[in-house]
């Protein structure tokens, strides 16, 4: 009985290894597609991927800023969220889906993603950057109260 359990378990893990090899390869194709121009293409091999590993994070990711690329920002965004179900410390997710809000005008959905990028890595400069592109944004009727707050308090 032992033996059977044994080779049930080897048996598991060489399929569950060739399942991520044969993923692996479809993502690799994919990121030759891209490098070759043909977006169409690499979305299919990475939604193969996807198909043959559902917990595949970078394919994800890599997805949705091919989606985001050819501005399906709303797709690209819950790829985006799929990639962050899977690891809540991915960074490059949330910086990616930051700036697919940022570009739809989400800006209060942008900062909220450039802020969690942040905070995985403080050194993150190009999450930063693009916050304060958001913040900038982000009602700009506030900017006019602001200013106009500060100039009746110079107006005697």
């Amino acid at each position: 009985m032992r033996a059977l359990i044994f080779f049930c378990g080897l048996l598991w893990t060489a399929l569950a290894m060739g399942q991520s090899h044969m993923a692996k390869k479809y993502f690799d194709r994919a990121e030759t597609a891209i490098k070759q121009g043909n977006q169409q293409l690499a979305l299919m091999e990475y939604s193969k991927a996807i198909e043959i590993d559902p917990n595949y994070k970078e394919a994800y990711n890599n997805r949705g800023y091919t989606k985001a690329r050819g501005k399906n920002y709303p797709s690209a965004i819950a790829d985006y969220t799929k990639a962050i179900d899977l690891d809540e410390e991915f960074k490059e997710a949330f910086y990616n889906r930051g700036n697919a809000r940022l570009n739809s005008r989400d800006y209060e959905g942008a900062i909220a993603d450039f802020d969690e990028a942040i905070l995985l890595d403080s050194n993150y400069r190009d999450a930063y950057n693009n916050r304060g592109y958001a913040k900038a944004n982000f009602h700009p009727n506030i900017k006019e109260n602001y200013l106009g707050k500060n100039l009746k308090e110079l107006d005697p």
